[in-house]
C-alpha cells in the first residue's frame, strides 16, 4: 500500500492496514482498540455476501473496508464522503472492486453546500450545519438518499451507517420515500446531542422522525452481539443506535451467521471490551494522578504562602525591634536630658534660694534703740 504524506497507519484486526491523518483522534482510538468495536462486531455477524451496504459519512473507510471483507466484489458498497482532503485516504483504504466512492454529502436537498472541514486532529468532525473551529471551508456536492437510490433503481438495502455530524435529521428527511417503503432493513444512526443542537435539532426529534417512518430504536448490547429495545427520551451525549422496521429479520441474521463470521464477531467484541477496560483504567489513573498533582500544587502554594507570611511577620517583628531600640535610645537620651535639666533646675533653685535669703537680710529694719 502506498503511504500518503502526513498520514499514519494502523492495523485493524480482520480488516488490515488503514491510513489516517497522523494527528486524527479516530486513529488514536483504533490503536487503543476501543473505537466502535460493538458496531464492528455487529456487522461481522449481520452482513451477507450479496448485501448492499451504505456508508454515509465514510470518513477514511473503516466500515467500508470491513464490509468489503464480507460482500462480494461487485461494488455493492457505497461510501459517501464530501471532505476533499479525506477522499484520497478513503480510496487508499478500500477495495476498488468492492467499494464505490461518492464524493458527495447526503442531505435533504440536491445541489451544492458549504462544508466546514474538521481540523487535522478531528477530520471526522466535518460538518454541513455548523462551523468547525480551526477548519477549512469548501463547497461540495450534496444529494438526497432518495435521489441516489432512485438512480440505482431503488434496490433493497441491507444496512446503512449514518454518521454526518449533526446533519442526521436532514439526511433522514431526504430519505423519506426510501424509509416509508422500508427499503433499508436496518441502520446505524449516530446520536451526538451537541452536534444535533448546533443544527437546531435534538436526539428526541431525530428518534421520533425515524419512528414516524416505522423504524424503532435499539441499543447495541454491550456484552454480546445483539440488540436491546430502547427509548430515546432525553439528551444523548454520544451513541450509535440501531433502527430497524423488522427486528426479527435482523436477529435471525445474527443468529444464522456463518461460524467464521461469528468467531470474528466474538473476537472483535472480546478484544474491544478488554481494550475499553484498559483505557478506562488508564484514564482513571490519569485522573487520579491529575487530582493528586493538583493537591500537591495546592499544598505547595499554601506552604509558600505560609513561608511568605512567616517572612513578612519576621520582617515586621524586626522592624518593631529596631523601632523599640530607637525608642529606648531616645528614652535614654531624654532621661539624661531630664536629669541635666533637673540638675540645672536644682542649681537654679539653690541660687534663687540664696538670692531670696540675701534679699531678706538687706531689707531687715534698723534697731532704733541705738
Amino acid at each position: 500500500m502506498m503511504k500518503l504524506e502526513g498520514v499514519s497507519e494502523v492495523f485493524v484486526p480482520h480488516i488490515g492496514w488503514l491510513q489516517y491523518p497522523a494527528e486524527d483522534l479516530v486513529l488514536r482510538h483504533l490503536r487503543e482498540g476501543s473505537f466502535e468495536f460493538h458496531e464492528q462486531a455487529f456487522l461481522w455477524s449481520f452482513l451477507r455476501e450479496d448485501d448492499i451496504f451504505l456508508d454515509i459519512g465514510a470518513h477514511c473507510g473503516l466500515f467500508s473496508a470491513l464490509a468489503s471483507q464480507i460482500l462480494a466484489a461487485n461494488k455493492q458498497i457505497h461510501a459517501f464522503e464530501p471532505n476533499p482532503e479525506i477522499i484520497p485516504l478513503l480510496r487508499m483504504n478500500t477495495d476498488v472492486a468492492s467499494v464505490q466512492i461518492h464524493p458527495v454529502a447526503i442531505g435533504d436537498a440536491s445541489g451544492q453546500a458549504e462544508l466546514w472541514q474538521g481540523a487535522p486532529s478531528d477530520s471526522a468532525m466535518s460538518s454541513l450545519v455548523y462551523e468547525v473551529p480551526g477548519g477549512k471551508r469548501s463547497t461540495v456536492q450534496i444529494t438526497t438518499l432518495d435521489e441516489f437510490l432512485s438512480g440505482l433503481g431503488k434496490p433493497p438495502i441491507a444496512f446503512a451507517k449514518l454518521d454526518v455530524e449533526g446533519s442526521e435529521v436532514r439526511a433522514i428527511r431526504g430519505a423519506e420515500s426510501t424509509l416509508r417503503d422500508k427499503a433499508i432493513l436496518a441502520l446505524f444512526v449516530e446520536f451526538t446531542e451537541d452536534n444535533l443542537r448546533k443544527s437546531g435539532h435534538s436526539a428526541v426529534e431525530l428518534a421520533q422522525l425515524l419512528i414516524s417512518y416505522g423504524y424503532l430504536p435499539y441499543r447495541i448490547a454491550s456484552d454480546r452481539v445483539g440488540m436491546i429495545p430502547h427509548t430515546v427520551e432525553g439528551s444523548v451525549e454520544y451513541e450509535n443506535f440501531v433502527f430497524t422496521h423488522d427486528v426479527s429479520a435482523v436477529e435471525a441474521r445474527i443468529r444464522s451467521a456463518a461460524a467464521e463470521r461469528t468467531r470474528r464477531s466474538d473476537e472483535v467484541l472480546s478484544r474491544g471490551l478488554a481494550s475499553e477496560a484498559l483505557v478506562k483504567s488508564l484514564w482513571e489513573n490519569e485522573r487520579e494522578a491529575t487530582a493528586r498533582l493538583a493537591l500537591i500544587n495546592e499544598l505547595t502554594s499554601a506552604i509558600e504562602q505560609t513561608r511568605l507570611h512567616g517572612s513578612e511577620m519576621q520582617r515586621v517583628a524586626e522592624e518593631r525591634l529596631l523601632m523599640a531600640d530607637r525608642l529606648q535610645a531616645e528614652n535614654q537620651m531624654l532621661t539624661k536630658e531630664c536629669e541635666k535639666r533637673s540638675s540645672v533646675i536644682s542649681e537654679l533653685s539653690a541660687e534663687i534660694g540664696k538670692l531670696r535669703s540675701q534679699s531678706a537680710t538687706s531689707e531687715r529694719p534698723l534697731d532704733r534703740r541705738r
